[in-house]
């Protein structure tokens, strides 16, 4: 059970680190919006809201399943301790 616990955990991992690289790309589009000359201002800051947001919401889940794997290390090792 704790492995295949650990590979939700590095699954999750993977899956928010994805969505976090995405995020950051559309963080970088929308901020180079901001330079174009007849850019406006209120556009481009709306558009830079919703991947700040994508991009701090998936560090909170990839945190937790980085959470989950190290809880299933630790279940892991106290599983070897018991049977040692």
């Amino acid at each position: 059970m704790t492995d295949s616990t650990m590979q939700i955990g590095l699954g999750g991992m993977q899956s928010a680190y994805q969505a976090m690289t995405q995020a950051a790309t559309s963080v970088i589009r929308a901020s180079s919006q901001t330079h174009d000359a007849g850019a406006d201002i209120n556009t481009a800051v709306s558009g830079l809201a919703q991947p700040l947001l994508d991009l701090r919401m998936n560090q909170t889940l990839f945190d937790a399943s980085a959470n989950v794997v190290t809880t299933s290390d630790a279940m892991i090792g106290s599983l070897l301790d018991v049977t040692a």
